[in-house]
């Protein structure tokens, strides 16, 4: 694209191209690099790793706009992409460099892409508790996805259109990614997994619900920062669990399974955002709404207290969904109930 842009022949379609094959081998990287981790950590330091990784993502998510405002004012597009693809170079060479250790294979049983992806399916579905955790991510995905839609127009609203002030509100609540994963890379989580992971769901749930009491840029600000705060620690908790329950030689295709379970429920939020927010929730705190005498005196009535509603009702799903866990047996017992992996090879 660098070249491209270089010789003036970059087409929209060459970026969407692009952006797809990036999609397309993403879907191959991100479970093998999710199976990687317990096969260069040990076993009790998982919840750690997972979370210096998280910090990395937040980092990059807190940084990488800026430093992307920085190259564009100094080297412009050409530069921006090279130096984009100059990191992706250098993560090549650091896994080059890295003694990943091969997960032990039945040298008797033939390579078949079907059969294995259908071993790992078997493997989750016949055990209830994975197969919760699973449900849990999907749900989890699909509220943080309308949420995702709907914050840019919320805080618009609020700002009176005002899109420097929208950023400076992105900026500080994604800088809880960093903060959550430094926090979680030192503490190392609860002495249950699964804990983290329904505990730190429940905390995101009443920071989405906050998005929604008042229309307050400082609200909004803490709320989102919480928000994004509570990520990492539950999702390093989740991947932990995984990690620790599944064999090295199925994690793979397991965390496969996982990633697409949640990454098939954004689709869905993303579509349905829109109309819930114009259709559903806007219209019944307008004046004159059919809630405006209700909820309408606890939140505030006219344009984006709709929104605000919608994210107070996205925050108790996401709290719901965290009780449930707790309420259910298989996954609230998940780390007693399902004996833990052989312990891989660690490399040195």
């Amino acid at each position: 694209m660098a070249l491209l842009v270089g010789i003036g022949h970059l087409e929209l379609w060459h970026v969407y191209l692009g952006v797809g094959l990036t999609a397309v081998t993403n879907t191959f990287l991100q479970p093998a690099y999710a199976a990687s981790v317990p096969l260069l950590a040990e076993r009790d330091q998982l919840t750690r790793v997972n979370g210096l990784i998280q910090t990395g993502q937040g980092l990059a998510l807190v940084g990488g706009p800026a430093l992307a405002g920085i190259l564009m004012s100094t080297m412009g597009i050409i530069g921006v992409l090279v130096v984009d693809a100059l990191t992706f170079l250098a993560g090549a060479v650091c896994i080059a460099l890295a003694r990943i250790p091969r997960p032990a294979r039945d040298p008797e049983v033939e390579d078949n892409l079907l059969r294995e992806a259908h071993e790992g399916w078997r493997y989750v579905a016949e055990r209830p508790g994975l197969l919760g955790l699973l449900g849990i991510s999907a749900a989890g995905s699909f509220l943080f996805a309308i949420a995702s839609i709907a914050i840019t127009p919320l805080v618009l609203i609020v700002v009176n259109q005002d899109e420097r002030l929208l950023g400076l509100q992105m900026s500080l609540a994604c800088s809880g990614l960093l903060i959550g994963g430094l926090l979680i890379t030192i503490w190392g989580g609860p002495k249950r997994k699964i804990d983290g992971l329904l505990g730190f769901s429940l905390l995101s749930g009443l920071a989405i619900a906050a998005h929604g009491l008042a229309p307050s840029f400082m609200l909004l600000v803490v709320a989102g920062f919480l928000m994004f705060l509570s990520i990492p620690p539950a999702q390093s908790a989740s991947y932990a669990l995984w990690q620790t329950k599944v064999p090295s030689h199925l994690l793979g295709r397991c965390m496969a399974i996982l990633r697409m379970t949640g990454e098939a429920a954004l689709p869905l939020g993303y579509l349905l955002a829109g109309p819930l927010a114009e259709f559903v929730f806007e219209p019944v705190l307008m004046p004159g709404g059919a809630l405006a005498d209700t909820v309408g005196t606890l939140i505030g009535v006219g344009e984006g207290r709709g929104l605000g509603m919608m994210f107070i009702v996205l925050g108790v799903a996401m709290v719901a969904v965290a009780v449930i866990g707790y309420g259910i047996r298989s996954i609230r017992q998940v780390e007693r109930d399902l004996p833990d992996a052989d312990v891989p090879a660690v490399a040195a």
